[in-house]
């Protein structure tokens, strides 16, 4: 891979990143004003902090199985490691934020398990070529 290959990945691992602060902080709006009005900051706050990791499950899942689909099929070699490189790399980034943060790790172990593995599972599939797979 080249060095610009390289680059294309870790940029994208970051506008995951952002992509899904924008979907947590979205899904925050909503429920702020519609959903549970008129609570105290500290509620809101403490259920941004509780639904975050879903959104970076869920969405983030998605977001990189489509990322790793269109890098593949962008990036000249089209090695198979891209999507798993991708999910690496946004990996690295989450526990460098998640350090900086000061979260306790053992506290939130499962999620962060469940949260990694769906990113690597996410980033093998988004590679795969589901025609040949299934011989269509």
């Amino acid at each position: 891979m080249k060095n610009s290959d390289w680059i294309k990945i870790l940029v994208w691992a970051v506008i995951i990143h952002i992509l899904l602060i924008a979907v947590t902080i979205a899904e925050v709006f909503v429920f702020s004003g519609y959903i549970q009005p008129n609570k105290g900051e500290q509620f809101y706050q403490e259920h941004a902090r509780e639904i975050a990791p879903y959104v970076a499950i869920i969405i983030g899942f998605m977001l990189i199985f489509f990322v790793a689909k269109w890098l593949f099929r962008k990036i000249e070699n089209n090695g198979k490691w891209i999507g798993v490189l991708l999910a690496i790399a946004y990996i690295i980034i989450d526990m460098i934020i998640l350090q900086i943060s000061s979260v306790n790790w053992s506290e939130h172990y499962p999620i962060f398990l469940v949260s990694f593995l769906t990113k690597l599972i996410a980033g093998y599939l988004g590679v795969l070529d589901f025609k040949k797979l299934f011989g269509k």
